[in-house]
């Protein structure tokens, strides 16, 4: 029996691949590029969501939620302010949970 490398995804469904990317740079070491494509991974998130029949208004709302403290991100970064991160990580987990709820990995299995 072989182990799985942790790091390898266990599915490929890109909003989720997208939101772990942008949990993963959302700090204070990300670069220009990695600041500049957290609007870009937002949006094709919300894109997903909006076309899935499986979301709810909660998905939405919480997507409004990202959108919202993004904003504030960049608002604070633009004025040379400390920008506090954990609203939008609380958002990205709730969406990562509630996703992987309704996603089958590559074993056939529910990821959660």
């Amino acid at each position: 029996m072989t182990e799985r490398d942790p790091t390898q995804a266990r599915h490929s469904d890109p909003t989720l691949l997208g939101l772990a990317r942008l949990q993963a740079t959302m700090n204070d070491a990300a670069t220009v590029e990695e600041r500049d494509a957290w609007w870009s991974l937002v949006l094709r998130t919300q894109s997903s969501i909006d076309a899935d029949p499986r979301a709810e208004k909660a998905d939405r709302e919480a997507m409004r939620r990202l959108r919202t403290e993004i904003s504030g991100i960049y608002g604070a970064l633009n004025r040379g302010h400390e920008p506090n991160y954990s609203g939008a990580s609380r958002v990205i987990l709730g969406l990562q949970y509630v996703l992987e709820a309704r996603t089958t990995g590559f074993d056939g299995r529910r990821l959660r």
